[in-house]
């Protein structure tokens, strides 16, 4: 009995041996295992299978905002919504403050010379949407017949003392829209802007959104004087945009091409993605690589792709919606992986490990394209190519 106890005492000091070694470094174990109770097991799992839908594209949070054509998506008109907060906008009706003028501004890290002309100021004090829940059905059939026209812009590029380039912004004189934009009497009123592109030619633009920076986001910038006693202070204030969003032109989408299998924030297409896998219970797992790969008529390098554990199953052969029905578990559950050499490879060691524990059920995956990517990119991966087929690698131990 004494040595029966004394064989499972060592049995589990070599496990957790192995387990502080691992800790340390992912590569192989050369330790001498034979005499203890643990295996190392290297295993694959292939039976991956995908299908794609496709949602009203949302592109309220993007790090960019787009104007232009690219791979068969337009984008021709972006919106903006300013603070509605009354208590900035009511410093303007001190009596001591004179407004000389007021400009609306958007920049980019790109020369944009030729586009100002091009591109319309619209103001509303009646309209908004929501950044994060705004898709692209609920502007079906927009119109601008009651927004007021306010001109189109004029660029600006800045360059360093060698000449060599900074930014570029595109600026709208509101000056006329003054004394209605610093009213805070209304308490349903808005302050909405709309920027149309006025152009057909195949050029593309991208200018900076909230979400990528703050110095340089959409803007309001007042120019005005304050008078103090005999003192006179000339400066400026700056509101930045509270919300912006690109919206997509109609979409012409081939949803029954079931080979289809991609991702794209413009075409808002997604994919749901069912791995069979099957570990031993008490497994503890080393690593967990699941690996997609990129067709090889595209090419894509530095997207980012989100892969979300489903939490519950919908029973549908629908393959669009208008908003997307497939809820997840979202952060931390979520898996983040970047293509590289047309190759993702993303850990799932975690997500395994909590299913090996009974934390979570494998009930599916989404995989969508984060934010962060070119909404106007399509990645298409490879699922009938033998040679590209995904799979999933598992290195797991198992004590006896």
């Amino acid at each position: 009995m004494k040595r029966y106890k004394f064989l499972i005492a060592y049995s589990w000091a070599a496990f957790f041996l192995v387990l502080l070694v691992w800790r340390c470094q992912e590569s192989p174990v050369y330790s001498d295992l034979s005499e203890s109770n643990i295996f190392l097991n290297d295993t694959s799992f292939r039976h991956i299978q995908a299908r794609s839908y496709w949602t009203s594209p949302e592109l309220g949070l993007a790090d960019r905002l787009y104007f232009g054509s690219k791979n068969n998506i337009s984008a021709f008109n972006n919106l903006f919504e300013m603070s509605k907060s009354s208590s900035s906008w009511s410093y303007f009706l001190d009596s001591n403050v004179v407004i000389d003028s007021a400009y609306f501004f958007i920049f980019s890290n790109d020369s944009i010379i030729s586009i100002d002309r091009n591109l319309d100021l619209y103001f509303s004090s009646d309209s908004h949407f929501s950044e994060s829940n705004s898709t692209n059905s609920d502007f079906d059939n927009f119109n601008l017949s009651e927004w007021n026209y306010n001109g189109f812009g004029n660029g600006n590029i800045e360059l360093d003392t060698l000449g060599d380039f900074i930014k570029s912004s595109v600026k709208w004189d509101i000056s006329n829209l003054i004394e209605t934009i610093i009213d805070t009497s209304d308490t349903n009123f808005f302050r909405s802007f709309l920027i149309k592109y006025n152009s057909t030619d195949s050029t593309f633009y991208t200018f900076y959104s909230r979400q990528a920076t703050s110095s340089l986001s959409p803007q309001i910038k007042f120019y005005y004087r304050f008078f103090d006693g005999d003192s006179i202070d000339t400066t400026t204030f700056t509101y930045y945009a509270s919300k912006d969003l690109t919206i997509i032109e109609g979409l012409n989408l081939n949803v029954a091409d079931t080979s289809d299998f991609g991702i794209s924030l413009g075409l808002g297409q997604r994919m749901l993605l069912d791995i069979d896998f099957s570990l031993p219970k008490g497994s503890l797992i080393k690593s967990a690589n699941l690996f997609l790969f990129q067709d090889t008529l595209y090419s894509n390098d530095g997207h980012k792709i989100i892969i979300d554990p489903i939490s519950s199953i919908l029973d549908t052969n629908i393959i669009y919606f208008d908003t997307d029905p497939y809820l997840t578990l979202g952060y931390p559950s979520a898996m983040y992986g970047t293509l590289y050499n047309d190759t993702l490879k993303l850990s799932m060691k975690e997500f395994l490990q909590s299913i090996i524990l009974d934390n979570d059920q494998n009930t599916g995956f989404k995989v969508l394209s984060s934010t962060a990517n070119d909404p106007f990119e399509k990645i298409k991966f490879s699922f009938n190519d033998d040679n590209l087929k995904p799979f999933l690698e598992v290195i797991y131990a198992k004590s006896n």
